[in-house]
């Protein structure tokens, strides 16, 4: 684990060059180190390199599958580039190994929602929301997707009433007519 302080020392100080160099050199070590691949995909996605973060990540989890940071930070890395799909899949894996974990509910949460699965979206935010009703970001995402769950419903459509001339059953026409409107009325009038 020295390499993960002593990467994180030289990131802080504003150095993620000499960071990822000397994650570089843990990994050339041992290369089987999931921690160090999993702090080498963190020092890539904060320089914006998703796609190679997520492959160090990747490999992270195939050696310790129960590294439940690195799955989540895959999932991450996976939403910010735009592979939804598989983000979910990876979400789900780390919500096994963490199950009570309120911020990864909460990304699963939105993923959903960026699938436009807000009532699956809702229903986990609901659960968090019920164990922790003071929970601000909870509160904002449930308001969000409630507020698109009510403009994605379809308006009811309005029902077109016309006016129909036919025989009259009580005074009311009961067929259509390819009679004019005028001539609907007069001949509604004179009945």
């Amino acid at each position: 684990m020295w390499h993960r302080n002593h990467a994180e020392i030289l990131d802080r100080a504003g150095n993620s060059q000499a960071a990822e160099a000397a994650v570089r050199l843990a990994l050339q070590r041992d290369p089987n180190c999931a921690s160090a691949w999993e702090t080498l995909g963190t020092i890539l996605v904060q320089r914006g390199c998703l796609a190679e973060s997520c492959e160090c990540y990747e490999r992270a989890v195939q050696i310790d599958p129960n590294f439940w940071q690195a799955f989540n930070n895959l999932a991450v890395a996976l939403d910010r580039l735009g592979r939804l799909d598989a983000a979910e899949l990876r979400y789900k894996q780390v919500l096994r190994l963490v199950p009570d974990s309120l911020d990864i509910q909460l990304n699963f949460a939105t993923l959903l929602a960026e699938l436009g699965r807000y009532q699956e979206g809702l229903r986990i935010v609901q659960h968090v929301l019920d164990g922790h009703p003071n929970l601000m970001r909870a509160h904002a995402i449930a308001t969000e997707f409630k507020r698109n769950l009510r403009q994605r419903e379809p308006t009811p459509r309005r029902v077109e009433r016309a006016l129909v001339v036919g025989p009259a059953q009580n005074g009311i026409p009961s067929q259509r007519s390819s009679l004019s409107r005028r001539e609907r009325l007069r001949s509604i009038t004179h009945q």
